[in-house]
């Protein structure tokens, strides 16, 4: 339940657009995931929090590890990342930290 609530989470702070899937298709589990976890590292950076959910970043590791690859990878969470750019830039940071902090309290934390 807690993976379809982040999973909806997350489509709420992106732009559907944002990630091209390599598929062509809809995003691939994995790719939202590492996706996301670009997004809530950006955060953890930006905002100063102290953590990242570990399981989180277990998963992530995996899915590059086992389904989209390094290189991919990097590219995915690259993305996610300029994706949580792009929301400070549009909202302002103060916004987008509160936002995040809010919204994904499983994730990050101070």
């Amino acid at each position: 339940m807690k993976k379809i609530l982040f999973l909806g989470l997350i489509s709420c702070l992106t732009q559907v657009s944002a990630l091209t899937p390599k598929s062509g298709k809809a995003p691939s589990y994995c790719e939202q995931i590492v996706y996301a976890h670009g997004i809530l590292l950006k955060a953890q950076i930006e905002c100063g929090y102290r953590k990242n959910n570990n399981k989180l970043i277990s998963s992530s590791t995996q899915c590059v590890k086992d389904q989209l690859g390094e290189e991919y990878g990097k590219q995915v969470l690259n993305s996610g990342m300029k994706e949580f750019d792009r929301h400070v830039n549009k909202d302002g940071k103060e916004s987008s930290c509160k936002y995040v902090l809010e919204k994904f309290p499983d994730y990050v934390w101070k």
